[in-house]
């Protein structure tokens, strides 16, 4: 039987298994954006290896006919492997890899890298977010994001990914996550305190870049950050860095100030807004 369209498979695996596919109706219909995810419920043993190969391809088909620029992926605890789709494609891509309650992840790497597909290199923005240490058996699967130049993300995530090239680094494999990356856009909760410090867990990870020959040239700070004192002790190391953070005058953000990093010790610097 010929093979239909990406939209009919997704259609015929909704009706045919009840399990793929499922229409999430837009929350302004004046936009027009019709998003979707299809994906596979899994039981702690994932035993259904057989509905997990048929995910796999209905991913492949999907990302053969719309790579991806700017993608967000989420290791989290859920129940089900499932990449959102959005139409139009320029609204992110949303992929969930769901995570052990021990905090490993639970997909056999067989499954991911069937998943791990060459499409994902013209990923250059990646919204990355980890609830749990990054289990090294998604190292082929992340390596496949060969083109990517920005990633948002936390400080805890940032952390799991130093974990995660450390241990590769510990090894005899040749490997570097994110080879190209360059500029992270720093994801951080809401916090009225005006002093901004860089904590050790995000240095660290600039640092270990440093030291494998892959450095971060940037690192951006929200938009909505209140700086009025910027600590950046923890970046004594990181020369040249570039750290960008708005320029507020009373109430309203006037541009941004940008401030290269010396790779000398400022204890209690102070970048006045």
């Amino acid at each position: 039987m010929a093979e239909g369209t990406f939209e009919e498979e997704r259609d015929r695996a909704a009706v045919d298994q009840g399990r793929y596919g499922q229409e999430i109706q837009p929350a302004d219909p004046a936009k027009h954006i019709a998003q979707f995810f299809f994906g596979v419920l899994c039981d702690e043993n994932w035993n259904r290896i057989e509905e997990l190969v048929t995910f796999s391809r209905y991913a492949h088909r999907y990302l053969r006919s719309h790579a991806p620029n700017v993608m967000s992926l989420e290791l989290r605890h859920i129940s089900c492997i499932m990449l959102n789709v959005n139409v139009p494609v320029d609204v992110p891509l949303v992929m969930s890899i769901p995570l052990s309650h021990e905090g490993s992840t639970r997909v056999p790497s067989t499954v991911l890298n069937k998943v791990a597909l060459r499409e994902f290199s013209c990923v250059t923005v990646l919204n990355f977010c980890s609830t749990s240490p990054i289990n090294p058996s998604l190292a082929p699967f992340l390596i496949c994001f060969t083109s990517l130049k920005t990633i948002n993300a936390d400080s805890q995530t940032l952390g799991y990914l130093t974990a995660l090239q450390s241990n590769i680094n510990a090894t005899d494999v040749q490997m570097v996550i994110f080879p190209l990356l360059e500029v992270i856009d720093f994801d951080r909760d809401f916090d009225e305190n005006d002093i901004f410090k860089v904590d050790s867990v995000t240095a660290g990870f600039i640092s270990l870049r440093m030291r494998v020959g892959h450095p971060i040239t940037t690192l951006r700070l929200p938009e909505w950050t209140w700086i009025v004192t910027l600590d950046l002790e923890a970046l004594a190391e990181a020369k040249g860095l570039k750290v960008v953070y708005p320029r507020w005058v009373g109430d309203d953000m006037e541009g941004t100030v940008e401030y290269i990093c010396s790779g000398v010790d400022r204890e209690n610097s102070s970048d006045s807004v």
